[in-house]
């Protein structure tokens, strides 16, 4: 029997018994219940137009890719190319002759055409429906730039107009083309594999964010900077302590400039928040932080909400960091554990 459609808390949806068009739907799908888009009625509608809006952008960022994707989806789908493309002018029309802004005109069409708010997406029943459709809505998107060019402009506008999370699911397919169009690992996992430019910071950090991810999707909010603050800061200790030459050679492969800036994080940031026991308030560390520096645009409206797992990504790299300070330089007399 195959698996059902996979929740937020699922750590690797299952690929068994799935035909290619089912896996990639499944990652659109993780992807949407991981970045808090709501699993109500509308959901499917909200799906269907994050895959569209993803082949759009491949196909303007690599149309050979695009093609490769296009022929795998072909080959599983039920529904041939003649159909696919009156899909792709069917939504090319209801965007173009829309007063709504290009994505709300997708969701409105899957809902009023389509039907799809009496899809339940929690059902194993309409779970094979529900993968056809998105499947569907990759191929046709993938058809858009050579079908409906002003739709697809359309497309592309408004999504480079979005930022920060949105920007990031609407990316998903670009990151996954070069991997047969399949998913890689945990979306959480491809945010903060897409955060690091340099390699050995990145295999060091993400390794540690790995081990942590379970157990922390476990908890009611997972993404609380309560969370990733706590364990980024033990990891940073762990990391320093216990494997200090690779730690050294991470510190030797990133810019100096970027390691001389940890070190006057942790007095400008860490020292002022010290309580009258030693310990140390982590949160009022991360949010003085963001305050002072904003690094990566998560200040101000980036900072609520609706980007919690940036915010979560950016509290453990930032806790992680202070804890390898902490141990390897002791900007403190008696260290600060």
């Amino acid at each position: 029997m195959k698996t059902t459609i996979p929740t937020r808390q699922t750590q690797n949806p299952s690929r068994d018994g799935l035909a290619y068009h089912e896996i990639l739907a499944d990652g659109l799908f993780h992807t949407a219940h991981v970045f808090g888009i709501a699993a109500d009625d509308r959901f499917v509608e909200r799906v269907a137009a994050l895959a569209w809006v993803n082949a759009a952008r491949l196909v303007q960022s690599n149309f050979w890719q695009a093609g490769s994707i296009a022929r795998s989806l072909r080959e599983t789908l039920e529904t041939g190319r003649s159909e696919s493309e009156a899909l792709c002018r069917a939504v090319g029309d209801a965007i173009t002759s829309s007063t709504e802004e290009p994505f709300e005109a997708v969701r409105t069409y899957y809902a009023d055409v389509l039907q799809t708010r009496s899809l339940d997406s929690t059902s194993a029943e309409s779970s094979d429906r529900i993968r056809q459709l998105i499947g569907e809505a990759v191929l046709a998107g993938l058809h858009s730039r050579g079908l409906i060019a002003s739709a697809f402009q359309a497309l592309i506008a408004h999504s480079e107009n979005t930022r920060n999370e949105q920007r990031i699911v609407s990316n998903r397919l670009i990151y996954w083309a070069s991997n047969d169009g399949l998913p890689r690992y945990h979306p959480f996992m491809e945010l903060c594999v897409q955060r690091y430019d340099n390699n050995p910071e990145r295999d060091l950090l993400c390794t540690a964010i790995a081990r942590r991810l379970t157990t922390i999707l476990e908890k009611g909010n997972p993404w609380e900077v309560e969370h990733w603050c706590s364990v980024g800061w033990t990891d940073g200790w762990i990391a320093a302590t216990f494997a200090p030459d690779e730690v050294i050679q991470v510190i030797n492969a990133i810019p100096a400039k970027s390691w001389e800036f940890n070190q006057r994080l942790f007095i400008e940031s860490m020292v002022t928040t010290f309580t009258s026991d030693e310990k140390v308030n982590l949160p009022g560390a991360f949010a003085d932080y963001v305050t002072r520096y904003d690094p990566y645009d998560l200040a101000d409206d980036s900072v609520r909400a609706a980007n919690p797992r940036l915010v979560a990504w950016s509290a453990y790299d930032f806790s992680f960091w202070m804890g390898v300070v902490a141990e390897i330089v002791r900007p403190i007399k008696g260290g600060t554990q």
